[in-house]
């Protein structure tokens, strides 16, 4: 797909706001946003990212899979994405494959950011042996 005539510099701009409005918490109008931009410019790494963050914080993580796993595709590696697919696999409660994500993760993020994704893990698990 073609970018029309947005320049990259008018996406960022447009991105710029959706930021600002996820920060701010209002998740509805940052997805408008970046759905939009997604359209514009389909391969925009950040824009997809952001699009998945803000289904996450609606709590619509299947929406989110679809960008999280183009993006994975694309830079397996990427170990914000791959925390980003954690967290949707913990929203709909597939504790295995978020361990998965986990494991992969664990030597290569900060011991902060582990911590807290482990402690998440483990309340998962939790929740699901109820």
């Amino acid at each position: 797909m073609q970018r029309s005539n947005w320049t990259e510099e008018d996406v960022y701009l447009i991105a710029e706001l959706g930021h600002s409005l996820h920060m701010q918490g209002h998740y509805r109008e940052a997805a408008v946003i970046f759905q939009g931009l997604v359209a514009v410019d389909p391969e925009n790494r950040y824009c997809l990212d952001a699009l998945a963050a803000a289904w996450l914080a609606l709590g619509k993580p299947e929406r989110a899979f679809a960008h999280i796993n183009s993006l994975l595709a694309r830079e397996p590696a990427d170990l914000s994405v791959r925390v980003r697919r954690l967290e949707a696999y913990l929203q709909i409660g597939k504790t295995a494959a978020a361990a998965m994500d986990f494991a992969f993760l664990e030597h290569l993020l900060p011991a902060g950011e582990i911590r807290r994704l482990e402690l998440r893990l483990e309340a998962a698990r939790q929740t699901q042996e109820k």
